[in-house]
């Protein structure tokens, strides 16, 4: 991918084919690939691209075209703008981390003006006072069809600039990256001008310039109204508002103030619904058009007044920081509230005047709530069916377990699941209650897109060999008829689909279906509460709340207490995770959009009067019921016992986390839960070295390290459905480059350097099937890469004297010396010696002997080391006086696997040849260490030759285990 790039790069201006080519390459790796995108982004794939746009520079000036795209035609242009944008938009499309960095790296620094160099636009970054003040609805008419029409074959207008079309085309470019639109069949290219004013504004215009206007005709318009578009990309957005001063054109100024205003309309189609206000509010859009509008917000007679006041009107109702809000009232300097920055820089500029009426209205809608009641919007996440077809909350442990093991085998307490410490029974013993707030903006219809609200749906599984996930506890909204359907019979999880609902019907005991008039009403929040009351001498029950009321009572069973019905079984743990929506499971697109505030579950049966208290606090309240106040009385007692609180949520703190923050938040448990969600195949590559052995005081010592840790997704994409594959073999190729300087792989008696890959293949239904495979890592050693001193003479020499130390019988001298200092197996090793017995004790043989050492070491220290004889040579006896000479002897070198541990702190790896002399009394052996290198590759002559002594035999393989380590230690 980065030769790619590169190529595309140093391409010449002119090659707009071959751009076009790897564009379009590119596209299809990044669509098919969630690591190609990855990729993408960490070799500057975004730099890559934008430095297309660059190249393109005056490619859409008006009048007689520049060398060199005076030879090239307009639908080859286009058609490349077309392919940039389309790259940007995939490589963007479910990939958070692409989309934080193009917004942070590209949009808010240099996107505009890479787009300003393509000669439709000019470097203008503020609006001006304009002294046109009427706009042509005609003309609006036709910037609109050009900006709803074909982009690549355009019907350019003959009495619109030339610049002025191009530019309209690529704000039209701009807005379907703003709303990822791209590769997209079923996405709206319509823009629907909602605003009373405006459509007021076209029509008296348009009445004006028809000849029939005294005529009018009443119309029956039975099309749908068409869905406000959805915001992916804010950034993209705040790049068409700065755009907004460069379209400029120095003759036509109706014309320009006309493509000035529709553009300003398109911006403002796009912060109509709550959402879009939300992220634009997130990204700043509000101070942003304070700095790029001023002068028509100040000027109530522009034309571009109206739909800047309304954006800063709607999203000011959402957020608004203190410093726009000052920038936005010393608009004008009304009553001589200048700002002292702004009188240095402007001495000239005299502030006074009234404050204008269409300012104090704003500050009146500002301030006054959207929704019939007084009440602000509590804290919600938003459940959009209509997107991706499913959107939940997941919670991996809801009852963290613990496992109680044999003392003798494994005396430790094993928790399963959850952050901090204890466990938590379930279900509980007593019962339990769940308090939801919910608003459902629309329900899906029954006929043609049924999807259920799920409001909860608990789910239990056993850590043994079998993988069963059954849910004990399921809360509906049926999509059939809006009733509550509540079930505790335990339902494999694999047995279910996107339409599964419980059956009232098959089992009555076990399931309640409750139908509340109430909740038909869209757009408005419910308090529901659920009460599940145990008993054991009598039938169990279950009550429903609605708004403070109890609305239902009837016998329903309880939860299971051991799961499947089983036996208990106190050395296996359960896990018990939750859903608050629709899972990736039961994706089924649909029209159904709600919204989930507070909420809580608990392990207490709640009472009427707790019940309405909570109602009473509202959907306002975030706390965790230990100490309410209901209308800024005093502070009530806590309404449930602080540890019988399992979860309470709300978003009135939201924060992004990545997959790595994951793995270091939650537990191991709960990470193999999360990760169980994302179906599809996964890859894991790892490289580990570890030392695990007992220290003298006979303590278990354990040490880690990482080498490798890659992961990479084979099938499926993140946030996506499952991936459908036909029956037969499947091959899934791809390639990964190992980083330099890797440890060769070691398998030793107390630690290893091992590297495998494992992979898992999860299915929709919690299935997972794994296999793992090893590999071997050799990182050779190259002797003619070493310094030139391995390929030296090395040589020793001592002397050492025999006998006691009040008799000394008289010294021995020796002299060794080795050919060189490295070797590689299969090579010999030419040892010359010299023994001198100058003593009056018989030398009873002398040895020479190949010794391999190996040290393991663990947090720092070296805790084990072990030296193993592989190959020797051996001399008699030397008597007194003597002397013994060793003339070149041949010591080989047996085959040995890889031994460059060069990277690895935790086991060394060291090899000497020993000279030995073994004197005949009672003294102990005289040693020469003389430390060698092992290598792989042998030395070579100047000309490339091999230096092949007499007795080399290389070997075709080397081996990969030790069969030595279990023989005895070299003394």
């Amino acid at each position: 991918m980065a030769t790619l790039l590169g190529m595309m790069h140093s391409a010449p201006s002119s090659s707009l084919t071959l751009k076009g080519h790897i564009l379009y390459s590119l596209l299809v790796c990044l669509r098919e690939s969630h690591r190609a995108r990855t990729v993408f982004r960490k070799v500057g794939g975004f730099v890559y691209v934008m430095s297309v746009l660059v190249s393109m520079e005056g490619c859409l000036m008006s009048g007689t075209p520049q060398p060199p795209w005076d030879s090239i035609s307009l639908s080859q242009i286009l058609g490349l703008l077309h392919t940039v944008f389309n790259t940007i938009t995939v490589a963007m499309r479910f990939e958070p981390g692409n989309a934080r960095f193009f917004h942070q790296e590209i949009c808010s620094t240099s996107l505009c003006d890479t787009l300003r160099l393509l000669g439709c636009f000019s470097p203008l970054t503020k609006l001006e006072e304009n002294e046109e003040v009427v706009t042509s609805a005609r003309e609006e008419n036709t910037f609109h069809n050009l900006f709803t029409g074909n982009v690549l074959e355009p019907s350019l207008p003959e009495h619109i600039p030339t610049e002025l079309s191009y530019a309209c085309l690529v704000l039209r470019m701009l807005y379907d990256v703003a709303l990822d639109s791209y590769d997209k069949p079923n996405s709206s290219t319509v823009v629907s001008f909602k605003s009373p004013s405006h459509k007021r504004n076209m029509e008296t215009q348009k009445s004006l310039e028809s000849p029939c206007s005294g005529r009018r005709v009443n119309t029956l318009n039975l099309t749908p109204p068409v869905p406000d578009p959805i915001v992916v990309h804010p950034g993209v957005v705040i790049a068409i508002l700065h755009l907004l001063p460069s379209i400029q054109h120095s003759s036509q100024t109706q014309l320009t103030l006309t493509l000035q205003l529709y553009a300003a309309e398109v911006v403002k189609s796009l912060v109509r619904c709550e959402r879009n206000q939300q992220l634009m509010c997130e990204v700043g859009l509000p101070g942003q058009l304070l700095a790029v509008g001023e002068v028509p917000l100040e000027d109530e007679t522009h034309p571009l007044h109206p739909p800047l006041q309304y954006m800063l009107e709607r999203l000011a109702t959402q957020s608004l920081e203190p410093k726009d809000l000052r920038e936005f009232l010393r608009l004008g300097s009304p009553l001589c509230c200048q700002a002292m920055d702004s009188i240095l820089h402007h001495p000239s500029r005299r502030p006074g005047g009234s404050v204008p009426l269409t300012r104090v209205k704003t500050l009146v809608s500002m301030t006054t709530p959207r929704s019939q009641t007084n009440i602000p919007l509590p804290p919600f996440v938003e459940m959009d069916m209509s997107a991706e077809g499913f959107g939940c909350m997941y919670l991996p442990s809801v009852a963290p377990q613990s496992v109680v093991f044999d003392t003798l085998t494994a005396p430790d307490l094993g928790v399963v699941g959850g952050m901090g410490s204890g466990d938590r029974i379930f279900p509980p013993q007593t019962g339990l209650s769940f308090s939801s707030w919910i608003c459902v903006e629309r329900f899906s219809d029954p006929r043609t897109d049924p999807h259920c609200v799920r409001l909860l749906t608990l789910v239990r599984n056993l850590h043994s060999a079998k993988d069963d996930h059954l849910i004990c506890l399921a809360v509906v909204l049926s999509a059939r008829d809006k009733a509550v359907i509540v079930t505790t019979q335990e339902t494999p999880l694999s047995h279910t689909g996107a339409d599964w609902e419980p059956d009232v019907q098959g089992s009555s005991v076990s399931c309640a279906r409750i139908w509340c008039p109430d909740l038909l009403q869209e757009g408005t929040w419910h308090h529901l509460v659920l009460v599940l009351n145990r008993a054991v001498l009598k039938n169990s029950s279950f009550s429903l709340y609605m708004d403070g009321q109890h609305v239902h009572s009837q016998k329903l069973h309880y939860i299971s207490q051991n799961p499947g019905g089983g036996a208990a079984n106190l050395t296996v743990a359960s896990s018990v995770y939750g859903f608050i929506g629709t899972p990736p499971i039961w994706r089924r697109n649909s029209r159904l959009i709600w919204k989930q505030g507070p909420c809580h579950l608990l392990e207490e049966v709640l009472s009427p009067h707790i019940v309405t208290t909570i109602y009473q606090l509202g959907p306002n309240y975030i706390g965790s019921l230990q100490a309410p106040q209901l209308n800024f009385m005093e502070v009530l007692p806590p309404l449930v016992t602080e540890e019988k609180v399992v979860f309470g949520l709300n978003a009135k703190a939201v924060t992004q986390v990545t997959l790595s923050k994951i793995r270091k938040i939650y537990s191991r448990a709960d990470n193999k839960s999360i990760a169980k969600q994302f179906s599809g195949l996964h890859f894991h590559v790892v490289g580990e070295g570890v030392v695990r052995l007992r220290s003298q005081r006979q303590e278990r010592v354990y040490d880690r390290e990482n080498y490798i840790d890659f992961r990479l997704r084979l099938l499926g994409e993140p946030g996506q459905g499952p991936v459908l594959l036909s029956p037969g073999i499947h091959s899934f190729p791809f390639k990964l480059g190992l980083p330099l300087g890797l440890p060769s792989t070691f398998l030793g008696k107390h630690g290893w350097v091992q590297y495998f890959c494992k992979a898992a293949l999860r299915e929709p239904n919690g299935l997972t099937h794994k296999n793992q495979q090893v590999f071997i890592v050799m990182n050779p050693i190259d002797l003619n890469l070493e310094p030139t001193i391995l390929a030296q003479p090395f040589r020793c020499e001592i002397e050492h004297k025999l006998g006691v130390s009040c008799v000394n019988s008289g010294p021995v001298v020796c002299r060794v010396s080795l050919d060189r200092g490295g070797y590689v197996p299969g090579e010999t090793i030419g040892i010359t010696a010299v023994v001198s017995n100058q003593s009056k004790v018989t030398i009873k043989a002398t040895k020479a002997a190949l010794t391999e050492t190996i040290q393991y070491k663990a947090r720092g220290k070296v805790l084990q080391s072990e030296t193993r004889e592989l190959a020797s040579l051996s001399r008699g006896k030397i008597r007194p006086g003597e002397t013994d000479e060793w003339t070149n002897e041949q010591l080989y070198v047996p085959p040995l696997p890889p031994t460059n541990l060069r990277g690895c702190h935790l086991i060394k790896i060291q090899y000497d040849v020993y000279f030995i002399i073994d004197p005949k009394s009672f003294e102990k052996e005289v040693k020469l260490q003389l430390p060698i290198m092992m290598a792989t590759y042998p030395l070579r002559g100047t000309e490339g030759t091999l230096r092949r002594k007499q007795g080399t035999h290389y070997p075709s393989t080397l081996p990969i285990f030790r069969p030595w380590l279990e023989e005895k230690t070299f003394q």
